[in-house]
This record gives C-alpha cells, sequence and structure tokens, in this order.
C-alpha cells in the first residue's frame, strides 16, 4: 500500500468515526481524500521541476490545460500512484520545455502551421477515442459517452478561441 493510500485510510476511518458514519461512507471519503492528495502532489512536483527547469509557468498551464481536458477524455490510467504522478511530471515538464526552449526559434508561420496539425490531431484522436475508461472505472452508459465527447470538444474550441484572441 501507498503511503497516500495509508494517510487516505486513516482520514476516512477518523472522519467515519467522528461522524458515526457506515462503511460506504467511509470508503468515499478514503477516496476523495485519496485524489485530493494525488492532485496536489502532482501540483507540487511540477511546480518543483517547472522551478528546478526554468519553465513554472508553463509547466502549470500546460498541466492545467491537461487535466481539464483529461477530465472529460479519459487519457492512458497507470498502475500506480506514483507512476502516474512521475508520468504527469515527466509530460508536463517536457512539454514546457519544448514551448519555452524550442518553438521561440522556429517561424511565426510554422509555429501556425504546427498548431494547426495538433489541433486536427486532438479533434481526430477526440473523435475516434475519446472518452477512454479503464476497467476499474468503465463509462457504461452511451449518454455519459457522449456528454464527456462533446465536452471534450468544447474544451478544444475553447482553447483554440483562446489562442486566437
Amino acid at each position: 500500500m501507498y503511503l497516500i493510500e495509508k494517510i487516505s485510510n486513516k482520514i476516512g476511518i477518523k472522519i467515519a468515526l467522528l461522524l458515526k458514519l457506515d462503511k460506504d461512507h467511509e470508503e468515499i471519503i478514503t477516496y476523495g481524500a485519496f485524489n485530493l492528495f494525488q492532485i496536489l502532489l502532482s501540483i507540487f512536483w511540477i511546480i518543483v521541476f517547472g522551478f528546478i527547469f526554468g519553465v513554472l509557468l508553463e509547466s502549470v498551464i500546460i498541466l492545467f490545460t491537461i487535466s481539464l481536458l483529461r477530465k472529460y477524455s479519459g487519457g492512458v490510467h497507470s498502475n500506480s500512484p506514483n507512476r502516474c504522478i512521475v508520468i504527469g511530471t515527466t509530460v508536463s515538464i517536457v512539454l514546457a520545455l519544448m514551448v519555452k526552449k524550442i518553438l521561440c526559434y522556429l517561424d511565426v508561420k510554422l509555429i501556425i502551421i504546427l498548431t494547426a496539425i495538433s489541433f486536427l490531431y486532438s479533434y481526430f484522436t477526440i473523435l475516434k477515442y475519446a472518452p477512454v475508461d479503464s476497467p476499474a472505472k468503465p463509462i457504461k452508459k452511451i449518454e455519459t459517452k457522449n456528454k464527456f465527447k462533446k465536452t471534450s470538444i468544447l474544451i478544444l474550441n475553447i482553447s483554440i478561441i483562446s489562442i486566437i484572441e
């Protein structure tokens, strides 16, 4: 069991005892605590490595962009919480480094072309694959899948509009 899970379990048990909740509510609190700690640790490590590599602002912007889209489109699921944090931190920092260290040397026209290709690829990927579920948390209802797909497209549209503005 991972440290985050141990702490989350203790929090769930203590709150359930304090509020005299049943086992189901205890598990909900434990799950919520686990997710909160996972998110906070992810943000913490991205801030730390963003600062170390001199891409703090870029990495935080990328973190929140990825998080927003991933909420509705799903994505890769790692088999451990620690691996999830490592993958998320690595992706955010590498993309931030690319933005800061590579894109500044490219011609504006090439950046526009690369951005357009990126968005077209994103639309294709969302239309074909989103939302991605996991064996642990499958999306069973077609209505829910359609809602997540539409929300993912909406987020992508808002991203395009914000770049154009």
